[in-house]
């Protein structure tokens, strides 16, 4: 699914009709909707998928693309689920200031 939406996004930036859907989410939920996908793919490689996420994050709000960003999310986290050969992957999700 996420696969064609990037094909999708990448035609649209093509013809320039690219647009963001800017919605308020909360952080914490969107990074828990990254681990559904993305721990099941490590447990099949029989990693250990550890999601850490700062406390203060739990109630963090924001206005952006959610879609755009799970998109990245997921490419970084499959990513490293996909290279990792043995043991564990480990996701720390935090604030800078």
């Amino acid at each position: 699914m996420y696969m064609s939406y990037n094909i999708l996004d990448y035609c649209r930036m093509e013809t320039g009709d690219f647009r963001e859907e800017r919605i308020p989410f909360f952080i914490f939920s969107l990074l828990n909707k990254t681990a559904l996908v993305s721990e099941p793919h490590a447990k099949l490689k029989q990693l250990t998928f550890e999601l850490e996420i700062e406390d203060e994050l739990e109630t963090l709000k924001v206005e952006n693309d959610e879609r755009r960003i799970i998109q990245v999310l997921l490419n970084l986290i499959m990513n490293s689920v996909k290279y990792t050969s043995r043991g564990k992957v480990s996701n720390y999700i935090f604030k800078l200031n």
